[in-house]
């Protein structure tokens, strides 16, 4: 029997030093600069169909350049591929709502983030936890 390794995609973000000086974190960019150097490594990259790796770090990281590294992961993807995004860095919930939407916090998000600015994602409570779906 023949087994086809899918192709593995990877977009690794991490925002340390946001635009508003009270967001700044510790670790995250260190983190998330740790997952991206795993992917692309040679070793694995020959291991793996590695066919996409980009890390995005505190001023790299604005909602435009996440939402465009989405969409062109979007375009570039099929069926029985692989897709790891790494996300460190901080998150918020907007309780006011009904749905109690999650948002991923971009570098160039507000201080106090009341227009919930930010990577906007789904979530659904499973049996087992919950999932998030960008």
């Amino acid at each position: 029997m023949h087994v086809i390794n899918p192709k593995v995609y990877v977009l690794s973000i991490g925002i340390s030093k946001y635009q508003h000086a009270n967001l700044n974190l510790g670790c995250p960019k260190n983190d998330a600069d740790i997952f991206y150097q795993m992917w692309n490594n040679s070793e694995i990259r020959a291991e793996y169909d590695v066919d996409f790796v980009n890390f995005l770090r505190d001023e790299t990281a604005t909602e435009e350049n996440i939402h465009t590294d989405l969409n062109n992961l979007k375009e570039i993807v099929t069926e029985g591929d692989l897709v790891y995004i790494y996300f460190a860095g901080h998150g918020d919930v907007d309780v006011q709502s009904a749905t109690k939407e999650a948002y991923l916090l971009t570098y160039n998000s507000p201080s106090k983030n009341a227009n919930y600015s930010g990577v906007r994602i789904a979530h659904d409570r499973p049996k087992y936890g919950y999932c998030y779906y960008l």
